[in-house]
């Protein structure tokens, strides 16, 4: 079971490997194509797909860092790094979209001043000042969507974070039924025991029961019948002792004279 389960988590993180690999790969070429583009609509819409594709990107690796979790042994700890490497890439994206902005946005405030410093017509001048204005407040804008994207990533992360831990709280309360259950199966163990001991124990005592009701029986039976020999068996009376015959001496021989 925890075979199977650990083959689904890899499909589904696979899965989301794929999604990330492509997301990544769009913003890539699209942070390429910055440095072609000149301030206006094309590049804020351009900026902002790459940041919609990061945004991607980065839920895409919070799902592969849960799928990560979910799995257990050493399929874990790859899994895990692989995000974390991940995760390491859209920072990398994230840098490179920012280098890609500010080498534009310089290149487009130097282009604009040469061309206000150049030019003559006041008609010109104010449209070149009118370009500026909306190129600052493009710039405000990015910025403000750059913050708000920072607040939705910070949100992410929290989430991700009570997420992770409730996850864990899950295994640990998971860890502590098991352990509960097989204490439980070995106190039924104990019982069974305890419950042919005391079978045991009583069978004996039964015996010990029996055996001592059979020995009172036989004192008592015993002592019955010394006190029936006692009051109702008398012997016969003791015959008179038969004369003695007393043997007298015969006297001695008479001595005769001496001639």
């Amino acid at each position: 079971k925890l075979a199977l389960m650990a083959g689904t988590s890899t499909r589904v993180f696979d899965h989301f490997e794929a999604e990330y690999l492509g997301s990544t790969k769009a913003a890539l070429q699209s942070i390429e194509r910055l440095a072609d583009l000149i301030p206006g609509h094309e590049k804020d819409k351009v900026a902002k797909a790459v940041v919609t594709a990061l945004e991607s990107a980065d839920l895409i690796v919070q799902q592969m860092e849960l799928e990560a979790r979910s799995t257990s042994g050493e399929t874990k700890a790859q899994l895990v790094a692989q995000a974390k490497d991940y995760k390491s890439g859209i920072a990398t994206l994230r840098r490179k979209l920012k280098e890609a902005q500010t080498a534009v946005t310089t290149k487009s405030q130097e282009a604009q001043r040469a061309e206000l410093f150049s030019v003559a017509d006041p008609t010109l001048r104010k449209e070149a000042e009118t370009q500026h204005a909306r190129l600052l407040q493009s710039t405000e804008r990015m910025q403000k969507g750059t913050d708000k994207l920072r607040a939705a990533r910070q949100v992410a992360l929290e989430t991700e974070a009570i997420g992770s831990n409730i996850m864990q709280d899950l295994d640990s309360q998971r860890q502590q039924m098991e352990r509960t259950r097989a204490t439980l199966a070995s106190a039924n163990t104990g019982l069974d025991r305890s419950k042919k001991i005391l079978q045991g124990m009583g069978r004996r005592a039964q015996a010990n029961k029996a055996l001592m009701y059979a020995i009172i029986c036989a004192l008592i039976g015993m002592i019955v019948l010394i006190i029936w020999l006692n009051f109702f068996f008398t012997p016969s009376a003791a015959s008179p002792p038969k004369p003695m015959l007393v043997v007298s001496p015969s006297p001695p021989p008479p001595r005769l004279p001496p001639a």
